[in-house]
């Protein structure tokens, strides 16, 4: 998708939600498999958000 959007399109917008994939791997662990979300997790996750 990354490289198809750098030809056809918004390269911004797919730059930034392909920099926040911990959070979606991190939220479907939640939802689906219902874990927990340990400190790692949340520094994790404030990571992602502070990059993106």
């Amino acid at each position: 998708m990354y490289t198809f959007t750098s030809t056809e399109g918004l390269l911004s917008v797919v730059a930034v939600l392909s920099s926040l994939y911990p959070l979606f791997t991190i939220a479907l662990a939640r939802v689906y498999l219902h874990e927990r979300i340990e400190r790692f997790g949340w520094v994790g996750i404030a990571a992602a958000l502070c990059v993106a």
